[in-house]
Protein backbone atom coordinates (compact mmCIF):
# COMPACT_ATOMS: atom_id res chain seq x y z
CA UNK A 1 0.00 0.00 0.00
CA UNK A 2 1.35 3.43 -0.90
CA UNK A 3 0.75 6.61 1.00
CA UNK A 4 0.08 9.84 -0.92
CA UNK A 5 0.36 13.08 0.99
CA UNK A 6 -2.38 15.56 0.21
CA UNK A 7 -0.48 18.63 1.38
CA UNK A 8 1.37 18.89 -1.96
CA UNK A 9 -1.81 19.21 -3.99
CA UNK A 10 -4.23 22.08 -3.96
CA UNK A 11 -7.91 21.55 -4.54
CA UNK A 12 -7.78 23.25 -7.92
CA UNK A 13 -4.68 21.55 -9.31
CA UNK A 14 -4.86 18.94 -12.02
CA UNK A 15 -2.58 15.97 -12.55
CA UNK A 16 -0.58 17.83 -15.20
CA UNK A 17 0.10 20.81 -12.95
CA UNK A 18 0.78 18.65 -9.91
CA UNK A 19 3.47 16.64 -11.68
CA UNK A 20 5.41 19.59 -13.08
CA UNK A 21 6.88 22.52 -11.15
CA UNK A 22 5.61 26.04 -11.68
CA UNK A 23 7.37 28.00 -14.43
CA UNK A 24 7.31 31.28 -12.52
CA UNK A 25 8.32 32.55 -9.11
CA UNK A 26 6.58 35.12 -6.91
CA UNK A 27 8.82 37.00 -4.47
CA UNK A 28 7.26 39.18 -1.80
CA UNK A 29 8.72 42.66 -1.15
CA UNK A 30 7.79 45.51 1.16
CA UNK A 31 6.22 47.46 -1.72
CA UNK A 32 4.45 44.57 -3.48
CA UNK A 33 5.79 41.49 -5.23
CA UNK A 34 7.93 40.38 -8.17
CA UNK A 35 6.86 37.82 -10.76
CA UNK A 36 9.87 36.21 -12.45
CA UNK A 37 10.16 33.31 -14.86
CA UNK A 38 12.04 30.18 -13.84
CA UNK A 39 12.45 29.05 -17.45
CA UNK A 40 15.89 29.04 -19.03
CA UNK A 41 16.61 31.92 -21.43
CA UNK A 42 16.00 31.23 -25.10
CA UNK A 43 18.99 29.69 -26.88
CA UNK A 44 18.82 32.22 -29.73
CA UNK A 45 19.09 35.09 -27.26
CA UNK A 46 22.11 33.52 -25.58
CA UNK A 47 23.83 33.06 -28.96
CA UNK A 48 23.02 36.66 -29.92
CA UNK A 49 24.48 37.96 -26.68
CA UNK A 50 27.62 35.85 -27.15
CA UNK A 51 28.06 37.19 -30.69
CA UNK A 52 27.56 40.73 -29.39
CA UNK A 53 30.22 40.19 -26.74
CA UNK A 54 32.74 38.88 -29.27
CA UNK A 55 31.97 41.67 -31.74
CA UNK A 56 32.15 44.30 -28.99
CA UNK A 57 35.54 43.03 -27.88
CA UNK A 58 36.76 43.12 -31.46
CA UNK A 59 35.54 46.70 -31.95
CA UNK A 60 37.16 47.76 -28.64
CA UNK A 61 40.49 46.24 -29.69
CA UNK A 62 40.25 47.88 -33.12
CA UNK A 63 39.47 51.27 -31.55
CA UNK A 64 42.42 51.02 -29.21
CA UNK A 65 44.77 49.85 -31.95
CA UNK A 66 43.75 52.75 -34.22
CA UNK A 67 44.66 55.24 -31.52
CA UNK A 68 47.93 53.52 -30.61
CA UNK A 69 49.07 52.97 -34.18
CA UNK A 70 52.47 54.65 -34.48
CA UNK A 71 52.63 57.66 -36.75
CA UNK A 72 55.64 56.30 -38.63
CA UNK A 73 53.48 53.47 -40.02
CA UNK A 74 51.05 55.94 -41.47
CA UNK A 75 51.02 59.48 -42.71
CA UNK A 76 50.67 62.09 -39.93
CA UNK A 77 47.74 63.67 -41.74
CA UNK A 78 45.62 60.55 -41.20
CA UNK A 79 45.39 60.97 -37.42
CA UNK A 80 42.04 62.82 -37.52
CA UNK A 81 40.57 60.01 -39.65
CA UNK A 82 41.95 57.37 -37.30
CA UNK A 83 40.61 59.25 -34.28
CA UNK A 84 37.16 59.51 -35.87
CA UNK A 85 37.14 55.82 -36.74
CA UNK A 86 38.34 54.99 -33.21
CA UNK A 87 35.44 56.95 -31.68
CA UNK A 88 32.93 55.18 -33.92
CA UNK A 89 34.44 51.78 -33.10
CA UNK A 90 34.44 52.62 -29.37
CA UNK A 91 30.75 53.60 -29.52
CA UNK A 92 29.89 50.35 -31.31
CA UNK A 93 31.95 48.40 -28.78
CA UNK A 94 30.19 50.07 -25.85
CA UNK A 95 26.75 49.34 -27.28
CA UNK A 96 27.54 45.71 -28.12
CA UNK A 97 29.19 45.06 -24.75
CA UNK A 98 26.21 46.63 -22.97
CA UNK A 99 23.82 44.40 -24.92
CA UNK A 100 25.89 41.29 -24.20
CA UNK A 101 25.92 41.97 -20.44
CA UNK A 102 22.21 42.78 -20.39
CA UNK A 103 20.03 40.16 -18.79
CA UNK A 104 17.91 37.71 -20.67
CA UNK A 105 14.97 37.25 -18.31
CA UNK A 106 12.15 39.75 -17.92
CA UNK A 107 10.56 40.16 -14.52
CA UNK A 108 7.48 42.12 -13.56
CA UNK A 109 7.41 44.19 -10.39
CA UNK A 110 3.89 44.77 -9.13
CA UNK A 111 4.19 47.85 -6.92
CA UNK A 112 1.01 48.13 -4.87
CA UNK A 113 2.26 51.28 -3.09
CA UNK A 114 2.73 53.32 -6.28
CA UNK A 115 0.05 51.52 -8.27
CA UNK A 116 2.20 50.39 -11.18
CA UNK A 117 3.53 47.35 -12.97
CA UNK A 118 7.20 47.67 -13.97
CA UNK A 119 8.78 45.53 -16.69
CA UNK A 120 12.42 44.94 -15.69
CA UNK A 121 15.42 43.16 -17.20
CA UNK A 122 18.28 42.54 -14.76
CA UNK A 123 21.83 42.48 -16.10
CA UNK A 124 24.38 39.91 -15.06
CA UNK A 125 25.48 42.06 -12.10
CA UNK A 126 21.88 42.29 -10.85
CA UNK A 127 21.20 45.92 -11.77
CA UNK A 128 17.76 46.49 -13.28
CA UNK A 129 16.97 48.09 -16.64
CA UNK A 130 13.48 49.51 -16.85
CA UNK A 131 11.70 48.35 -20.01
CA UNK A 132 8.22 49.71 -19.32
CA UNK A 133 5.92 51.09 -16.64
CA UNK A 134 2.17 50.53 -16.65
CA UNK A 135 -0.09 52.27 -14.16
CA UNK A 136 -2.88 50.24 -12.59
CA UNK A 137 -5.37 52.58 -14.26
CA UNK A 138 -3.94 51.65 -17.70
CA UNK A 139 -4.61 47.93 -17.24
CA UNK A 140 -7.91 46.96 -18.82
CA UNK A 141 -8.01 43.39 -17.61
CA UNK A 142 -6.17 40.32 -16.35
CA UNK A 143 -6.79 37.01 -18.05
CA UNK A 144 -5.24 33.62 -18.78
CA UNK A 145 -4.64 32.85 -22.43
CA UNK A 146 -4.75 29.11 -22.94
CA UNK A 147 -2.71 28.30 -26.01
CA UNK A 148 -2.85 24.53 -26.07
CA UNK A 149 -5.22 22.57 -23.83
CA UNK A 150 -3.45 19.23 -24.33
CA UNK A 151 -0.10 20.49 -23.06
CA UNK A 152 -1.58 22.73 -20.38
CA UNK A 153 0.57 25.71 -21.37
CA UNK A 154 -0.95 29.10 -20.73
CA UNK A 155 0.05 32.74 -20.27
CA UNK A 156 -1.14 35.23 -17.68
CA UNK A 157 -1.67 38.46 -19.60
CA UNK A 158 -2.50 42.06 -18.79
CA UNK A 159 -4.59 43.89 -21.37
CA UNK A 160 -3.37 47.44 -21.94
CA UNK A 161 -6.16 50.07 -21.98
CA UNK A 162 -8.77 47.65 -23.40
CA UNK A 163 -6.84 47.41 -26.68
CA UNK A 164 -5.41 44.39 -28.42
CA UNK A 165 -1.98 45.07 -26.87
CA UNK A 166 -1.19 42.59 -24.10
CA UNK A 167 1.68 42.19 -21.66
CA UNK A 168 2.41 38.53 -20.82
CA UNK A 169 3.39 38.46 -17.14
CA UNK A 170 3.87 34.74 -16.49
CA UNK A 171 3.85 31.48 -18.40
CA UNK A 172 2.94 28.11 -16.99
CA UNK A 173 0.07 25.76 -16.43
CA UNK A 174 -3.39 27.24 -16.16
CA UNK A 175 -4.14 25.91 -12.64
CA UNK A 176 -0.86 27.39 -11.37
CA UNK A 177 -1.68 30.76 -12.92
CA UNK A 178 -5.20 31.00 -11.44
CA UNK A 179 -4.08 32.09 -7.96
CA UNK A 180 -1.72 34.71 -9.39
CA UNK A 181 -4.46 35.98 -11.72
CA UNK A 182 -6.85 36.37 -8.81
CA UNK A 183 -4.28 38.17 -6.69
CA UNK A 184 -3.21 40.47 -9.52
CA UNK A 185 -6.81 41.26 -10.41
CA UNK A 186 -7.61 42.09 -6.79
CA UNK A 187 -4.52 44.32 -6.48
CA UNK A 188 -5.44 46.15 -9.69
CA UNK A 189 -8.99 46.81 -8.45
CA UNK A 190 -7.81 48.02 -5.04
CA UNK A 191 -5.02 50.10 -6.56
CA UNK A 192 -7.30 52.03 -8.91
CA UNK A 193 -8.18 55.44 -7.59
CA UNK A 194 -11.66 56.68 -8.48
CA UNK A 195 -11.76 59.84 -10.56
CA UNK A 196 -13.94 62.60 -9.15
Amino acid sequence: MTYISTDKFSASSTSTAAQKPARFNVQETHWGYVVASTDKPRFALQVTQLAAMLSGGTFAAASLSLLLLPDFLSDGATFPLRAGAAVIFAALAAYLLWYSSRGSQVEYQIDTNQGQVREIVRNRAGRPSLMGVYGFDCIGGVYIERSNQSSGNAALCLRYRNTSQVVPVAFGYAPDLEALKDRLGQDLMIGEKPTS
